[in-house]
């Protein structure tokens, strides 16, 4: 990571302090509550992208938006959304649970896609 050491707490993305922007700050109350959903979450986030029948992928922001209001809650934005649920797909990925594509192809554990990604099995 090139500007930091370590990622913000609320958007999960390389960042010199946390939160990172003003947007960061205004979500920190949200990422508060999703964290006390993780379990949920996550699970849910394993269900969406099980359904996936290959090749078929699902848009992180999308899938974020839907699972914040399948728990009664939800901001406003996919791009709010994303922010929210990032750190469950990094863990997810992780695991090996989830994997990242870019342009179709695969995005290696190695590294963390920049810019427009997507989710599979």
């Amino acid at each position: 990571m090139k500007t930091s050491e370590f990622l913000c707490g609320v958007c999960s993305l390389p960042a010199s302090y946390s939160p990172c922007s003003e947007r960061c700050r205004i979500l920190q109350p949200s990422k508060k509550r999703v964290e006390s959903l993780s379990p949920k979450i996550d699970r849910a986030i394993l269900d969406s992208v099980a359904s996936l029948k290959p090749p078929k992928t699902a848009c992180p922001g999308v899938l974020a938006l839907a699972i914040l209001e399948k728990f009664e809650w939800g901001p406003s934005t996919e791009r709010d959304a994303l922010a929210l649920l990032r750190s469950h797909y990094r863990a997810l990925r992780d695991l090996g649970k989830i994997r990242l594509y870019q342009k179709g192809i695969c995005v290696p554990l190695s590294k963390w896609p920049r810019g427009a990604f997507r989710l599979g099995k």
